[in-house]
């Protein structure tokens, strides 16, 4: 198996809102080993602060591994190389939807938010 990443961009969120979302990582990846999130508010760095909250569950639920705060990195920096934020070990289910919450905490500025699950994927 061979290591890649999914990203997921969730949507823009106006500050203060709880989105709700749900993807299908494609059949080829097998198991999800890390999960973080990024957020960036037109542009704005602040990575000392947590701007959400994210919750998620795998294989339509059956699965609720993740709930961690979402900070905002120097997106500069950031590579395929990134440490996750959360470990995971999550064998996916084909077809199974990924389902989650994105709680924004900010106050003002309508915000980007993206997800990232490191995965295992057949050759």
């Amino acid at each position: 198996m061979r290591e890649c990443w999914f990203v997921y961009p969730i949507a823009t969120v106006p500050a203060g809102e709880v989105v709700k979302f749900s993807f299908t990582v494609p059949a080829h990846m097998k198991i999800c080993t890390g999960v973080f999130a990024t957020c960036d508010a037109d542009g704005a760095v602040a990575s000392d602060a947590k701007n959400a909250d994210l919750s998620m569950e795998f294989n339509n639920g059956a699965e609720f591994p993740v709930y961690i705060p979402v900070q905002s990195p120097d997106l500069s920096t950031l590579t395929t190389r990134y440490v996750t934020a959360f470990d995971l070990d999550v064998c996916l289910q084909a077809t199974q939807p990924v389902t989650g919450v994105l709680f924004d905490r900010r106050t003002s500025l309508e915000t980007n938010y993206k997800v990232y699950l490191r995965c295992l994927r057949e050759e």
